[in-house]
């Protein structure tokens, strides 16, 4: 897995780093020239895999400063919403709580297709806690994420577009409760809308 993740980080920062080099800085030098078109957009991300080998469904949301059609940078924030009962004799009875939030970039591909390919990388932060049936938590650790993305985009209008994909989500940090990074980590799908311009 991690060999996926780091064959998947390094595909990203190949395409977009030489990406942005040209879409941001002009022929002199200067950051930002006249020629950037410079946008945005924001909106609900939908995502789904499983956490300690249960099914997890995550929702949240997200937006980014999009530059030229093609690079953009911003943010996510996502939490998990259904319940998933802890089978373990040190939380019998007990809820996972998993949330996590921070940078979003990647880089559209073919943007001025109606269907196009988008890479993307979130590296954020949060939490993974364990609370009883009143939801008053018993324990919690805080954990980094960093995730990878494979999507493709469909614009059905001019402030409308919808992506789907598959990401890997890899989660590190756990030591203070009785779960591994691992139970964490894994391949899910997600749906995004964006609203923009």
């Amino acid at each position: 897995m991690k060999n996926i993740l780091l064959s998947l980080t390094f595909l990203f920062i190949t395409l977009v780093i030489p990406a942005q080099d040209s879409l941001l800085v002009d022929e002199d030098g200067y950051l930002l020239n006249d020629d950037v078109n410079i946008s945005g957009y924001g909106g609900p991300l939908l995502s789904f895999s499983s956490i300690n080998e249960e099914f997890a469904f995550m929702m949240g949301g997200g937006g980014a400063i999009l530059f030229n059609e093609n690079l953009f940078f911003g943010g996510y924030g996502s939490g998990l919403t259904n319940k998933i009962e802890i089978d373990s004799s040190v939380y019998k009875g007990s809820y996972i709580g998993f949330a996590n939030g921070g940078l979003w970039s990647g880089f559209i591909l073919m943007s001025s297709k109606k269907i196009h390919p988008i890479i993307s990388l979130m590296v954020g932060w949060g939490s993974v806690s364990v609370a009883n049936e009143l939801s008053y938590i018993i324990d919690i650790d805080n954990i980094y994420v960093i995730t990878p993305c494979l999507d493709f985009e469909y614009q059905m209008t001019d402030f409308l577009r919808i992506s789907t994909g598959v990401q890997y989500r890899y989660v590190t940090g756990i030591n203070e409760i009785d779960f591994d990074d691992k139970d964490f980590s894994n391949f899910g799908g997600h749906i995004t809308l964006k609203f923009g311009w």
